[in-house]
């Protein structure tokens, strides 16, 4: 698995501006994005400052290529420069030494219901 974990301390007034950008890139992973196992967002406060962690989780380095082809990514430097007072790299990114996530696809028995990603794609199909 290739990923990060990113600390973002926000500008003053820009927090909500920020979110909305987040679940945006969210929703297109989980739309259009196999390779992509987590776009998780957390929000929270850190000395009266506003503060969101990203923790991206990727199948792969080329996953994360493929991340960066969408409109999502293409939009990150606009975004940081209007609502990011700093970025720091908690976690750089790269390859996990281990993980207990499965690989997709993962395929019950019976009718299969297979599961992509940790952010709850799903495709359906009887086997």
């Amino acid at each position: 698995m290739y990923g990060t974990l990113m600390k973002i301390v926000v500008k003053p007034g820009k927090l909500s501006k920020l979110l909305d950008y987040l679940r945006w890139d969210a929703q297109v992973a989980k739309a259009s994005e196999p390779g992509t196992w987590r776009f998780d967002v957390w929000e929270v406060k850190e000395k009266k400052r506003d503060v969101v962690y990203i923790y991206e989780a990727y199948k792969d380095e080329a996953a994360f290529k493929d991340h960066k082809m969408h409109g999502p990514y293409k939009k990150w430097k606009k975004m940081k420069k209007k609502t990011m007072k700093k970025v720091t790299p908690v976690i750089p990114f790269k390859e996990s030494v281990a993980s207990n996530a499965c690989p997709a696809p993962f395929v019950a028995t019976g009718t299969a219901v297979l599961i992509t990603a940790a952010i709850g794609r799903r495709v359906e199909e009887s086997t």
